[in-house]
């Protein structure tokens, strides 16, 4: 009688352990492509990235690593904005520069760590230029003749 509690008990855990390795394996699965531009050349064209859905811009970057070794990113973490990227590969943005995040042609306004990816989307990487508020145009500058 001991044996069969044992036995029972085993196939109980057993079955506990793989539920949720079921419940992950049904989730969709499918694949992104990930673009990085840096001064309008492109430095990274990777299709068919793996994606599951739920998934965020910073877990298909990451997942980019089984298919192409050499892609590496650094980010930081900003208080109410989360995890913004720095740098991707060998291009760090410079002082007023920033990397800016695009899915699907359109600019996420959030961090890698919330911006959620769908199968098919096309994450796109571009260094843009910060422009500052305080920053006033100079009617001298423009090459106009001020009467």
């Amino acid at each position: 009688m001991k044996i069969l509690k044992a036995l029972a008990f085993s196939v109980l855990v057993l079955l506990l352990l793989i539920n949720p390795v079921l419940a992950d394996s049904s989730a969709a699965q499918g694949t992104v492509s990930i673009v990085v531009l840096d001064d309008g050349k492109e430095i990274y064209n990777l299709q068919s990235v793996p994606w599951v859905e739920g998934e965020t811009v910073r877990t298909a970057m990451l997942n980019v690593n089984n298919k192409e070794p050499s892609f590496k990113f650094e980010s930081e973490h900003i208080d109410d904005y989360g995890e913004f990227v720095t740098k991707i590969g060998d291009s760090q943005a410079q002082a007023e520069e920033f990397w800016a995040l695009f899915i699907n042609g359109e600019a996420s306004d959030e961090g890698i760590d919330t911006t959620v990816v769908n199968n098919g989307d096309v994450i796109l990487w571009d260094i843009e230029r910060q422009i500052s508020p305080s920053t006033e145009l100079n009617p001298s500058d423009s090459g106009e003749t001020m009467l």
